[in-house]
């Protein structure tokens, strides 16, 4: 046990501190993925919902993911409602909504 703390006392200022930046990313990402079920109120199935309000064409996709945004690792759904393109356009027509996964509160329409 000796050695190994010489050892760690023996690491420079900025190497100690690095070690400590990389312990406090993991425990952040670690605490977002344990509570991972715990704060989405919002279903996958009423955020494609809340979504299609702002649809204007009739997607022939449509996906869902949950991903986590910010310091706070707020939830938030992605949903994407698509047709396909032809030729080199990847997208005849693709509608981004990002729907707030605590509140159903819309927070981005991206449209491409």
């Amino acid at each position: 046990m000796t050695a190994a703390l010489e050892r760690v006392q023996s690491w420079s200022r900025g190497t100690k501190a690095l070690l400590v930046g990389i312990i406090l990313l993991a425990i952040i990402g670690f605490s977002g993925v344990l509570r991972a079920a715990d704060d989405v109120s919002v279903s996958s199935e009423q955020a494609v919902d809340i979504a299609s309000d702002r649809l204007d064409f009739q997607p022939e996709l449509t996906a869902v993911r949950l991903v986590r945004e910010g310091i706070g690792l707020q939830p938030v759904w992605a949903v994407s409602f698509s047709v396909p393109g032809e030729g080199n356009v990847e997208f005849e027509e693709l509608l981004v909504v990002s729907v707030d996964a605590r509140s159903g509160e819309v927070l981005r329409v991206v449209r491409d």
